[in-house]
């Protein structure tokens, strides 16, 4: 009888992204249960594409599906987003496709996290021969 050999895997592939702010395309949000030491719960997982030295490299977090002013990373985000700071009772489709500025950083396990959304704004044109 053969010895069973067992092969430890990461559950979770670490992301190759370094720390630092990137700009970065919202390509998804999805509604995921999730289950966390305080029980089950509906999240919103967001997913951006960042361009990492030219390159694109996938990361993920989730918030909650609350989008209060005062209190929701999910509100911050949408504002970031947007470039502009939703309405009280304005009803808004996720903002796929838009810009912001993402700062990644770790998390205790030592994967990549998404720290904080900032707006992204086009560079200004510069005129030949002037500096900025």
């Amino acid at each position: 009888m053969e010895p069973i050999q067992f092969q430890v895997k990461a559950s979770v592939p670490p992301s190759d992204v370094p720390d630092g702010t990137y700009t970065a395309v919202l390509s998804a949000v999805n509604s995921e249960q999730v289950t966390s030491q305080y029980g089950q719960k509906q999240m919103w997982r967001w997913t951006f594409l960042l361009d990492v030295n030219g390159e694109a490299k996938e990361l993920s977090a989730f918030t909650g599906q609350t989008l209060d002013p005062e209190r929701s990373k999910a509100y911050k985000w949408v504002t970031a987003l947007l470039n502009r700071a939703p309405s009280l009772g304005e009803t808004l489709s996720p903002p796929i496709g838009n810009r912001a500025l993402v700062t990644v950083g770790r998390n205790p396990k030592g994967y990549a996290k998404i720290v904080s959304l900032a707006p992204f704004s086009e560079p200004e044109q510069v005129l030949p021969g002037v500096p900025r």
